[in-house]
């Protein structure tokens, strides 16, 4: 997802952008957290009786947990879809050329001379 925001964003943004989308991240880790938990408190069977009895989650909260999971993940998906990225002679950011053997060759054959800068 960095490298998404990274490539939608002028390099002048990219500090900000890399900043607000770690809060956002913070933050949805924190809610998500509170929300499983919220829904394993709630589905609970007791196991056991009398003073040797124990509340533990049931596996329908878990179930829930797990699809709450699923469907964040799917709205998450589509979000990221949609980012932009930057384009370059007509192709988005994420296309790769592909090299020919006579590229690479060529590449290797030339040599690189290392000029100091004045």
């Amino acid at each position: 997802m960095p490298a998404l925001i990274m490539g939608a964003v002028p390099p002048s943004e990219t500090a900000a952008a890399n900043g607000l989308n770690t809060l956002m991240r913070s933050i949805g880790t924190s809610t998500s957290s509170a929300v499983v938990g919220v829904v394993l408190a709630h589905m609970t069977i007791t196991l056991g009786e009398g003073t040797s009895a124990a509340v533990v989650p049931s596996m329908d909260g878990f179930r829930t947990a797990f699809a709450i999971a699923c469907l964040v993940g799917v709205v998450t998906l589509a979000v990221g879809v949609f980012i932009p990225g930057k384009t370059v002679e007509g192709r988005t950011a994420f296309t790769v050329r592909p090299s020919t053997e006579t590229e690479a060759e060529a590449s290797a054959s030339e040599p690189q001379m290392l000029t100091p800068k004045s």
